[in-house]
């Protein structure tokens, strides 16, 4: 869903109204798909200490087969419209280059790093959860430019499917949480981070007297932002919007 919503966020900025109705008609899908699972279309709440909220239902897991039918030829069709439009390729290549050494001292993640050539993926590289179960790859860019950026999503979103066609037969019967025993004598700081839409989304608990003193969440689009900065250096002026767009910025993440 968030990828789709950064391709109508190009296709805007591309001035591309067809594409643009294509993806949102798509990501409407999805978003139905999330509101039969949860309840919710945006704000669903559904995970829970040691699970989920409630169980899917056979209505959710139907749904979900019936669209991953039709869904590999839509998301083709979204490349051609982005990766093998001449138009596109001319305007988006080479524009906003970001140089690596810049993204790494930004300690930048997710898509723009690995548009730039850099294979990190909190997935592949920690294995949390069951991601080793699965088999999938990481796309990376070569340049670090709007294309790469965009063409490293459009990729994610076909592996995303990968993903979820292979977690149908591994859907496990049973309890939906787990309850075990909680550490009440931790006296240290605790961080874990997992690999969200934008990159890597890290919490950071304190804790004083076996309780939580504080609670720290860092999200990957502030970090983006400055590397932002840096790309935009050297470009046109009118050019700003489409790079913008490219780094698939969340301003309600970074104003926190």
């Amino acid at each position: 869903s968030s990828h789709i919503l950064f391709l109508t966020k190009l296709a805007n900025a591309l001035g591309m109204n067809m594409p643009l109705h294509y993806c949102l008609r798509e990501r409407e899908e999805i978003l139905h798909l999330i509101e039969v699972a949860t309840g919710s279309r945006l704000t669903p709440n559904f995970v829970r200490v040691g699970g989920i909220k409630s169980d899917l239902s056979m209505q959710f897991f139907d749904k979900l087969k019936e669209m991953l039918k039709g869904f590999r030829k839509k998301v083709h069709e979204i490349r051609v419209f982005f990766l093998e439009n001449e138009l596109v390729v001319n305007r988006l290549n080479n524009l906003g280059i970001l140089v690596k050494e810049d993204a790494i001292k930004l300690a930048i993640s997710g898509p723009n790093l690995r548009a730039l050539g850099v294979s990190r993926d909190i997935r592949k590289n920690d294995n949390y959860e069951i991601y080793d179960e699965f088999n999938f790859k990481v796309p990376i860019g070569d340049r670090g430019d709007s294309l790469d950026r965009c063409m490293v999503r459009i990729e994610e979103i076909e592996q995303s499917i990968s993903i979820i066609s292979q977690a149908l037969y591994k859907v496990p019967e049973g309890k939906i949480r787990t309850y075990g025993v909680v550490n009440t004598h931790l006296t240290e700081n605790i961080y874990s981070h997992v690999e969200c839409p934008h990159g890597e989304l890290g919490m950071n608990i304190s804790v004083s007297e076996g309780r939580i003193a504080k609670l720290s969440i860092k999200g990957p689009s502030y970090n983006n932002l400055f590397a932002f900065s840096k790309a935009v250096i050297g470009e046109k002026l009118e050019d700003i919007e489409l790079i913008l767009a490219s780094f698939d910025i969340c301003v309600c993440e970074v104003d926190k």
